[in-house]
């Protein structure tokens, strides 16, 4: 649950360590942060509230599906439940971040939420107005099934997320109450906060570890309609909607219908978009962007296209090592092999120029380490001095360039030396271990057919040094399944999520005990006790200011152990459309609102066929 790890925040608006428990509230926030919004507000500002309601968009989507369940381990969810956004079209949580207030949590299915001073407890009611989709009234009975299920049979980040909780109970039939093993995890009560709102009564007649293809109970705007694996998956707007007013949901939700239609390639989706077939496109691929969005349907406005700036974090892209395997295991390896990756030239000759390339493991937010490490910051890194390289006092850390002319014989004769130093020598155009007289021979797995374009460059200069990449493509639900198994040597993911406030996710991603739970989030393997102890200050911090120093220094240490090659990103999104929607100003600069805050506009879609050439 992706949604999870992007939106937790921290400490309630309320002193921490009052002498009595915070009262009833309609937020928790990071301490000393005031909301954005205040209580009795009407609408978020990105939105427009008066949207009107209807019609039907189309998208399209890569891949294939077999359960509408996110939440356990097994099965293939549909990628588009695993968008953190996109969630929410079935499964609602008790609190909600909005996209301009990041560090603090709303009241959604919540009505009110009471978080000790202490932070011994916290206690959720929810409204009484919640309805599933088949019209049952939500309540008590169902949180506590939630959270308990989650604990038991959901993914292994869950049972961790969870573990600080010693006791849910039942105050009431709407209210449960979340008592803390101790009072050291600031984040626990936001955690809970995006606990989703699962029918007790439906999940009981079926087993929430096997995969489900059919209509799902939720409490969610839309319901599940029509649905055809690796085809089609469609959603029709509930018309019994239970928060179409609440100030979190106004002018969000506005399609009557939301279709996705899948396919297994990225050009296929291109093509669609072209004929007419989807009305939103979503474009990553440069020459793509320039070259193929300006034929006679945008030159008759039928198509548009825009450019919409992103501040957004971009997620850590990168190929990703296995530290399982022997062959990665030296560091002195996995920083060789980003010499050998030539993102000036990629971006030169690929990209046109306009991508940027990833710099930190938090881009784009205050928590990025800049410069060299000094006060508050160098004292943490110096708390390790001895387990943490000389450099990393000395020097930031960033990729290595080149001029992009395709020449990187300066940054082969650096990979063959730190490769020399790793044990490994040139035999002929071999690279030989000296020790095993083994060839160094990996295997980099995609799923996306484009990846293979940006990762040949790649494998060509791999091959200059003696290195024998091979690069394996398999579908979606293969993929899922070797991840889950931590079957590869190295990948190539798109989103390693980045956060705005680092907390207990992090040791979901790299702490050691996660890092042979098969299934979980440690894609790398890693384990170090650096790491782990930092990860358990940024857990406990209690202040902002206090986080942000320690994942700047967080962000230096990954860094240092050359985990991943860093990519890209873009700093715009660039979105194609049939000429027929909406989409309210957005002087916040908060995103892309496809989803939930654009909608048909009337009046565009009726003259829109008239615009066909």
């Amino acid at each position: 649950m992706k949604r999870l790890f992007c939106l937790i925040a921290a400490l309630t608006v309320f002193p921490l360590f009052a002498e009595t428990p915070a009262p009833s509230s309609y937020c928790l926030s990071l301490g000393g942060v005031e909301p954005k919004y205040k209580a009795g507000f009407k609408h978020l500002d990105y939105v427009n509230p008066d949207a009107p309601k209807g019609g039907k968009v189309t998208f399209t989507a890569l891949g294939a599906f077999d359960s509408f369940n996110p939440y356990p381990i097994k099965g293939n969810s549909t990628p588009i439940l695993l968008n953190y956004r996109l969630t929410y079209i079935l499964y609602e949580t008790l609190m909600e971040t909005p996209l301009d207030d990041h560090l603090v949590n709303y009241c959604f299915l919540a009505e009110s939420v009471e978080h000790a001073a202490d932070n011994s407890y916290v206690t959720f009611t929810l409204r009484k107005d919640i309805k599933f989709n088949d019209d049952t009234i939500a309540n008590a009975d169902d949180l506590l099934f939630s959270f308990n299920i989650l604990r038991e049979k959901g993914k292994p980040y869950f049972r961790t997320y969870y573990g600080d909780v010693l006791e849910a109970q039942k105050l009431d039939n709407w209210s449960v109450k979340f008592v803390f093993k101790n009072n050291k995890n600031k984040e626990l009560a936001l955690i809970l906060g995006q606990l989703p709102l699962l029918s007790k009564a439906f999940w009981s007649k079926h087993k929430f570890e096997d995969t489900i293809l059919e209509p799902i109970v939720s409490t969610g705007p839309y319901m599940i309609s029509k649905f055809k694996p690796g085809h089609e998956l469609t959603f029709k707007l509930n018309p019994n909607y239970w928060a179409k007013n609440h100030p979190l949901a106004k002018g969000r939700w506005n399609y009557d219908k939301i279709k996705f239609q899948y396919y297994k390639d990225s050009t296929l989706t291109l093509q669609s978009f072209i004929a007419g077939e989807s009305d939103i496109k979503v474009e990553v691929k440069p020459n793509e962007w320039f070259r193929d969005y300006n034929g006679p349907t945008f030159k008759s406005g039928y198509h548009i296209k825009q450019e919409i700036p992103s501040n957004d974090p971009p997620g850590r892209q990168g190929y990703y090592f296995n530290l399982r395997k022997p062959i990665f295991q030296d560091s002195k390896v996995r920083e060789a092999l980003t010499y050998l990756y030539d993102f000036e030239w990629i971006n030169k000759n690929l990209f046109r120029n306009k991508f940027k390339r990833i710099e930190s493991y938090f881009q784009n937010t205050e928590l990025a380490a800049t410069g060299l490490p000094t006060g508050e910051e160098l004292e943490i890194l110096e708390e390790h001095e001895n387990d943490l390289p000389i450099r990393l006092f000395k020097e930031k850390y960033t990729p290595p360039k080149t001029n992009g002319s395709g020449n990187i014989r300066s940054s082969l004769r650096t990979a063959l030396r730190l490769l020399k130093e790793a044990g490994w020598v040139t035999i002929g155009d071999k690279l030989i271990n000296k020790k095993t007289k083994e060839p160094f021979v990996f295997e980099i797995l995609i799923k996306d057919p484009y990846t293979e374009r940006i990762t040949q460059p790649f494998i060509n200069n791999l091959a200059r040094a003696g290195i024998e990449a091979k690069l394996r493509i398999i579908d979606s639900a293969q993929y899922e399944m070797r991840m889950n198994n931590f079957d590869f040597d190295m990948i190539f993911s798109p989103h390693m999520g980045t956060t705005y406030s680092p907390g207990n996710e992090q040791e979901a991603y790299w702490g050691s005990k996660f890092a042979d739970r098969k299934g979980g989030d440690n894609k790398t393997g890693l384990k170090n006790k650096v790491v782990d102890e930092l990860i358990q200050k940024i857990i406990n911090t209690q202040t902002r200011k206090e986080l942000i120093v320690l994942s700047k220094a967080f962000d230096r240490v990954l860094e240092s152990l050359f985990l991943s090659i860093p990519l890209f990103y873009n700093p715009n999104y660039w979105v194609a459309t049939k000429d027929k929607f909406g989409q309210p100003k957005n002087p916040d600069n908060v995103g892309l609102g496809i989803y939930d805050t654009w909608w048909v506009d009337p009046v565009k879609d009726k003259a829109l066929d008239a615009k066909k050439p």
